[in-house]
């Protein structure tokens, strides 16, 4: 793992959309809930979540948390990275997670915490990667793991929601989904106030959200990923493809579309934990307008992938957000611009 460079951090509070500052030490924690489809904030009220993805691998700075909280993001889901052994847990992997995390909620921001990889070469196939589900003691790191993290960020004001582990792959649904149902209650034991993120098996698709994965848990809150078509979101070609191209914005609602019906069947809050697509796929611009158009009307919360400035990097080959990317930096202006303004539009 990458030596993340430890900043410090401004305490800003009262932005639009923050977070409350830290309750006093004979006051109850304050922190989210969900109600039906609903997330709502500490006072009972929705919430809607809008921000960025930031990753560990590009340490997120004070300027950063700054950047993304001008735009008018209230969140970020917060990437963090794990290399199990299989045996024992390591702390120090994981040593500066909590003071990356406090660059944001001390701007009372909400973060949602999130593994982004945990798993290792199966030693019998080089081919097969073994996570958390595979062995006891594979369950046993992650487990450790997390306990250490929740028990030292369980009392920060602005932690949104816990989510453990970022598009869970390579296991069959039905482990897959077993496994969460056996993880839960031990995480509730640490913390049984915070809402917890689960995704379907499959890399986190709309279409992975199946009943296998309704939790008994009713603090639940549901997340898939968008990027389709990857051919032209991930996978560049030569020469690129280009959107709407054969797509266009009624491909893209089929694409969203299982995420909301799993929603409306369930009566459960689901939210678009990624969605983006990099800056040199001809006509992005439209793309992330038209997904986000989908997203507001379809009343998703939603965080962008993803925020971040890496200089090895030529800006427009990236799926990267930042100010020096000056053209997907105002698309994505716009886009909060928009969704800020429509509450107050309603209001009228």
């Amino acid at each position: 793992m990458r030596r993340i460079r430890l900043l410090s951090c401004l305490v800003v509070f009262g932005v639009t959309h923050a977070c409350l500052p830290a309750a006093k030490a004979d006051e109850p924690l304050l922190h989210l809930t969900v109600s039906g489809t609903s997330v709502l904030d500490p006072h009972g009220k929705p919430l809607r979540l809008r921000g960025f993805n930031v990753n560990w691998w590009v340490p997120p700075t004070n300027q950063d948390a700054a950047d993304i909280q001008h735009l008018g993001a209230n969140c970020v889901r917060y990437m963090f990275g794990y290399k199990p052994t299989g045996t024992a847990y390591d702390p120090k992997q994981v040593d500066e997670v909590v003071q990356q995390i406090h660059c944001f909620t001390s701007r009372g921001l909400w973060v949602i915490p999130v593994v982004w990889t945990f798993e290792k070469t199966d030693p019998a196939d080089p081919k097969k990667k073994l996570g958390p589900w595979s062995s006891p003691e594979m369950n046993h790191e992650f487990l450790a793991m997390w306990t250490d993290l929740m028990g030292k960020l369980k009392d920060e004001p602005c932690l949104a929601a816990w989510e453990p582990l970022n598009e869970p792959h390579d296991v069959e649904p039905a482990k897959a989904a077993a496994w969460y149902k056996e993880l839960l209650p031990q995480l509730r034991k640490i913390d049984p106030l915070r809402p917890i993120v689960v995704e379907g098996a499959n890399w986190s698709h709309a279409e992975d959200l199946t009943d296998a994965f309704v939790m008994d848990d009713p603090n639940i809150i549901y997340a898939f990923h968008m990027y389709y078509p990857y051919d032209y979101t991930t996978d560049i070609k030569s020469p690129p493809l280009v959107y709407p191209g054969p797509w266009g914005k009624t491909y893209l609602e089929k694409m969203i579309a299982p995420a909301a019906a799993f929603r409306d069947q369930h009566r459960v809050p689901v939210w678009c934990g990624e969605w983006g697509t990099k800056t040199e796929a001809p006509g992005y611009g439209l793309w992330l307008r038209d997904v986000f158009d989908i997203l507001e009307k379809d009343k998703f919360d939603w965080c962008i992938w993803s925020w971040a400035l890496q200089p090895r990097d030529p800006l427009n080959q990236s799926f990267d957000i930042n100010t020096q990317k000056k053209e997907v930096y105002q698309v994505t202006a716009d886009l909060f611009h928009t969704a800020l303004a429509e509450p107050e539009a309603k209001s009228k």
